[in-house]
């Protein structure tokens, strides 16, 4: 395969776990590991410059669990 159409199927494969993660839904790669959405519940924070309280809004966050089989290569 040429580098452009090797480029195309990975751009293909990034827009449907992107589809799928703006759809709430976990992404499991076997012996990778699985992406699942989250929101960050807002809260009270302080302005590092000028110390006054301010309130962070929630946010959608993406958290990485890698698989058993990739931990255990990795601390081969």
């Amino acid at each position: 395969a040429s580098k452009k159409e090797v480029r195309e199927i990975i751009d293909c494969a990034f827009d449907l776990i992107e589809e799928a993660l703006v759809k709430n839904r976990e992404v499991n790669f076997t012996n990778f590991g699985v992406f699942t959405p989250k929101v960050r519940m807002g809260r009270v924070g302080t302005h590092p410059k000028h110390h006054n309280t301010i309130d962070i809004q929630p946010t959608k966050v993406v958290t990485f669990r890698m698989s058993k089989f990739l931990k255990s290569k990795l601390n081969d």
